[in-house]
């Protein structure tokens, strides 16, 4: 699971990584394009897991938005992959 703090916010796909992500908020987005899209990936991945082994409704809801935020980023920075 996540070693970084989750931000208390209801799982919505209309919401940007930024919103879901305090490190990306803060830090990553302040970085390079190549390594926000590396770290998009890597957040994809990660959440793709987590996602396997949730169970609470809640948490799936809340990994599902998150796993759609960053895919979304990711896209925005390689908009040609």
């Amino acid at each position: 699971m996540r070693l970084f703090k989750r931000r208390q916010v209801e799982s919505d796909t209309n919401y940007s990584l930024s919103h879901f992500d305090s490190l990306y908020a803060t830090i990553v987005s302040k970085l390079s394009v190549e390594v926000r899209a590396q770290y998009c990936e890597n957040l994809i991945g990660r959440t793709k897991e987590d996602l396997a082994l949730a169970i609470n409704k809640e948490e799936v809801k809340y990994l599902r938005s998150l796993l759609i935020a960053a895919q979304r980023e990711k896209d925005n920075l390689l908009p040609n992959n």
